[in-house]
């Protein structure tokens, strides 16, 4: 168990996903594998709009902190 754990804790069957892409064209590659993800497990996951996954995304901008040497590298 973390040391300081977030608040307020997330229920216990929920997981997030947190991804980062260089730029638009990496994030619309992931988005075939994604389909190709969901085709295998959509029934993992809680209903949202038309009946797909609840998925929600937002474009940020890195105000402070660094990024792994090689993190991105795949």
């Amino acid at each position: 168990q973390p040391s300081s754990p977030s608040w307020p804790p997330p229920p216990a069957n929920e997981i997030l996903f947190v991804e980062a892409y260089s730029d638009l064209d990496a994030l619309q590659r992931h988005l075939v594998r994604w389909q190709q993800f969901l085709t295998q497990h959509e029934g993992l996951f809680v209903p949202g709009a038309n009946k797909n996954p609840f998925f929600l995304a937002e474009s940020l901008s890195r105000v402070a902190g660094f990024v792994r040497p090689g993190a991105c590298d795949r």
